[in-house]
């Protein structure tokens, strides 16, 4: 409505929270043009538009997939508008019309996530059979297709696996060296 992504949303903003309300209405709710709407508004509509919506919301957050992200990744990030994503979706097989008229906005996460799983294994499956086609090529210290060619979330659960070897490492060291004082003072 606004032209702007949800992420972009402004809600100290009249106009965005009022188009928000406007494309979040109840499906069962009488279709209306957006000038319409705001002509109809009134304080006790708009509280219960609000009360409808955390209501909603509280219910909607159950199915919701948490992600983490780092603070920089979001901040740096272009803007990315649900038509977007409900292009790729679409186009990677989903049903045009549950993704234009069903779907909710916390299914997106869900689909996605299958969407990036299927790239991945497709990527991963052309990996292994090239690794296969090479093999009699390699030195002995490629010894599986991760060593020919790792993939950058490969390298991202590596990084985060030495990350938390070494904190455990250094949990333990200080566990040693306390028990060390211990016994040494007895």
């Amino acid at each position: 409505m606004n032209k702007k992504p949800f992420s972009l949303m402004n809600y100290g903003n009249e106009n965005d929270i009022v188009s928000l309300f406007y494309v979040c209405q109840q499906a069962d709710a009488e279709k209306m043009p957006l000038s319409e709407f705001k002509r109809n508004l009134t304080d006790e509509s708009v509280r219960n538009m609000i009360t409808d919506f955390e209501k909603q919301t509280i219910i909607d957050a159950q199915f919701q997939v948490a992600e983490k992200k780092k603070s920089n990744e979001s901040e740096n990030a272009d803007p990315v508008y649900v038509k977007d994503i409900a292009a790729i979706i679409i186009m990677n097989g989903l049903d045009v019309h549950f993704a234009l008229n069903e779907m909710e906005l916390y299914d997106l996460p869900m689909f996605l996530n299958a969407y990036d799983q299927k790239i991945r294994h497709s990527l991963e499956s052309s990996r292994l059979w090239a690794f296969m086609q090479v093999l009699p090529h390699l030195s002995k210290k490629v010894k599986t297709p991760k060593d020919l060619y790792p993939f950058s979330w490969e390298i991202e659960d590596q990084k985060e696996q030495s990350e938390k070897e070494l904190e455990e490492g250094k949990a333990t060291f200080y566990a040693f060296m306390k028990s060390g004082k211990n016994n040494s003072d007895v």
